[in-house]
């Protein structure tokens, strides 16, 4: 079941947008922000005209708070291997999440 869209986006124009990010009271991130940030760094690089994006957050207090632990542990791929989990169990959980957070920031800034 798709998860309630964390990332809303107004295109100003179609070199700028600004982008709003809302998840609970604290803007927790999650298994579904990581996938739809990613979502949307596939989108900007799509709009050949893009230069400027603004994120804001909907809650005034919090920008983005830290990963939810309590979040679904069997959606997060490892690029790790197996022998990662073995070595260090759920530290590569947490470090595959800020792996895929780093690739999906780093591919959109690259451009």
């Amino acid at each position: 079941m798709p998860s309630a869209p964390q990332f809303h986006v107004s295109e100003v124009s179609s070199s700028y947008w600004n982008v709003t990010f809302s998840n609970g009271p604290i803007n927790l991130m999650d298994v579904d922000t990581i996938e739809q940030l990613a979502d949307l760094v596939d989108r900007m690089e799509q709009a050949p005209d893009l230069t400027v994006v603004v994120f804001r957050s909907d809650n005034p207090d919090f920008f983005m708070a830290h990963f939810d632990f309590l979040a679904d542990k069997s959606r997060i791929v490892s690029p790790y291997s197996c022998e990662c989990t073995a070595k260090y169990g759920d530290t590569c959980t947490t470090q595959a999440t800020s792996v895929s957070r780093s690739m999906a920031w780093s591919r959109f800034l690259s451009r």
